[in-house]
């Protein structure tokens, strides 16, 4: 895997959205199939409008891309759907929070979503899987420009990088390859990259054989001194001369510090490589701090008392983006789903002084408080969907939007939630006969997908018998081969009407299942295709049948 970071003004949702390029055509509903792991992009959208229209940041914003390889996306392939997304998400958390490193998550706008591709190959470059992050570079507590990890070295996102792909157990790139541009440019990293090369060789371990080095091979070079820094300059006769520092240069930059156990990243262990970076986001935590006004340290102690007040009493947590609703509703029985009778609670009255309602079943040990801005409950798993039921029902109540809720506590909290959000979501729009959603913008509306495929794929008013075993496999394999340029040598057809990718060990798989692990495509379009294939199949069969029929008459 490799990480790459970008930072700029103004762009990123709008690609996302619709997957536009210019050196491209195809959207991005037709070349990638999109899940989110973090985040909402309306929010992060809002947020770049508002940076480009009123503030005067030099970039608004980091765009993160994690790049995968061919073995890492065989990697992922073997794995359950489950697994891949645990493991992803728990990659975008790490990449979120290291470039965030010293705020609370009170502090930080972010966005990442997953692009599995439909088109394997474009501009004769194969396509794999990868995951844009975009992190805002704005504070809305303090109303400041969030400060990210180091602009001017890669040492520490490289360390990140290294960790990632040992815990993870993905490929270690051991230079992350670069467009190339201008033939200047092209010259230069070729330059680059042979004076690597060459020092490696050598094997320096002092300064005086560096310089010994340079004169050897009739290189000009320059020591430069800098108040924080001391490096090497290689003067470059096609101009942009060469710093001999960061990636590639490690080494050197060690020699002048007089140290001479240089261990590259990839030579580290993971307990080695964490130790790097728990250091530094200790170090980043203090400096963050100590820039932070009065007011702002005011209020965010505010909210960690607020949170520590929360975890203290055990709770589970569901709170609206919008801090400004703080309309408090008298009469629950109204506002609860009428098939939610509420039979054995005690519902308390308003009070005025705390701004509190209380709903208690002791006999279900069920306790939710209205807290105004929030809503709680006991952290209890018995009757938890009955408990999450009247939460949900209290902050649709309130006005908040469902897919705009913050939602904290337990695993099994969590999940229940996501999950009744999504179901009301369904019931709401009647998703089945509206609009489906082509690509999702928040971690709800793809659980929401999740839902809607799982119902086709039990849908039994669709037989997906005949597809499976009639539908001949060569002929969808064609199909994908031309459409979405997929490698043909890379796949043979077994006598079981299957196609089997030769690449992996996972087992041939149907025509259904083919286009929808291997070509990305969500459950809904697989079945459409296949159905339209099937159909033509049928459809040319008939007219074969039809000619030899007038043939034998006319005989």
């Amino acid at each position: 895997m490799i990480a790459r970071t970008t930072r700029k003004q103004t762009g990123l949702s709008r690609y996302l959205r619709d997957g536009k390029r210019q050196d491209s055509i195809y959207s991005r509903s037709e070349k990638d199939n999109v899940k989110t792991f973090f985040g909402n992009l309306n929010i992060f959208e809002a947020t770049e409008k508002f940076l480009y229209k009123e503030k005067d940041y030099s970039s608004n914003y980091l765009h993160i891309t994690l790049s995968f390889s061919k073995e890492d996306e065989d990697k992922l392939n073997n794995l359950s759907n489950f697994e891949e997304e645990k493991m992803l998400k728990e990659m975008v958390k790490d990449y979120i929070f290291h470039h965030t490193s010293g705020y609370l998550e009170e502090e930080i706008i972010a966005y990442a979503e997953l692009h599995s591709p439909k088109i394997k190959q474009e501009k004769n470059k194969e396509r794999y899987k990868h995951i844009h992050i975009a992190i805002a570079l704005y504070n809305p507590v303090s109303d400041t420009k969030l400060r990210t990890t180091f602009a001017r070295t890669t040492y520490i996102d490289d360390t990140l990088q290294a960790r990632t792909n040992m815990k993870f157990g993905l490929s270690q790139p051991r230079n992350t390859p670069r467009k190339e541009s201008t033939k200047t440019e092209t010259k230069r990293r070729t330059k680059r990259e042979e004076l690597i090369k060459k020092i490696e060789e050598k094997k320096l371990e002092t300064e005086e054989e560096l310089i010994l080095f340079f004169t050897e091979n009739s290189i000009k070079y320059k020591k430069i001194k800098t108040k924080n820094n001391t490096y090497y300059k290689v003067i470059n006769n096609i101009g942009n001369d060469i710093n001999l520092r960061g990636k590639g240069f490690e080494k050197i930059e060690k020699l002048l510090q007089n140290k001479k156990d240089f261990v590259s990243n990839r030579d580290k262990n993971i307990k080695d490589l964490d130790n790097i970076l728990i250091s530094y986001y200790a170090t980043r935590k203090k400096n963050i701090n100590k820039r932070r006004s009065e007011k702002t340290k005011e209020k965010l102690k505010k909210i960690e008392e607020e949170k520590n007040e929360k975890e203290d009493n055990n709770l589970d947590y569901i709170s609206s983006y919008t801090t400004q609703q703080k309309l408090f509703f008298k009469h629950y029985q109204y506002l609860i789903d009428p098939f939610l009778k509420l039979y054995g609670y005690f519902i308390s009255s308003f009070n005025k002084e705390n701004e509190e309602v209380k709903l208690t079943n002791k006999k279900k040990n069920i306790e939710i408080v209205d807290r105004g801005d929030s809503i709680t409950s006991n952290s209890s798993s018995e009757n938890l969907e009955e408990k999450v039921k009247i939460m949900l029902e209290i902050a649709k109540g309130k006005g908040w939007k469902l897919h705009n809720l913050i939602v904290k506590g337990s695993l099994k909290f969590r999940e229940e939630v996501n999950n009744q959000i999504a179901l009301l979501l369904q019931k709401k729009r009647n998703i089945v006969e509206t609009k489906e959603i082509i690509r999702p913008i928040s971690e709800v509306q793809s659980i929401l997908m999740n839902i809607q495929e799982k119902k086709l794929n039990n849908d039994k008013n669709i037989d997906l018998t005949d597809i499976k075993d009639k539908l001949r496999a060569d002929v969808v394999l064609a199909y994908t081969v031309k459409k979405y340029k997929l490698n043909i040598s890379n796949y043979t057809l077994t006598d079981e009407n299957k196609i089997n990718n030769l690449n992996n060990k996972q087992k041939p798989k149907n025509v259904i299942d083919f286009l929808q692990k291997e070509v990305n495509l969500s459950t809904k379009e697989a079945i459409s295709l296949c159905k339209d294939l099937y159909q033509d199949e049928d459809n040319i069969k008939k007219i074969k049948l039809k000619k030899v029929v007038s043939r034998k008459k006319m005989s």
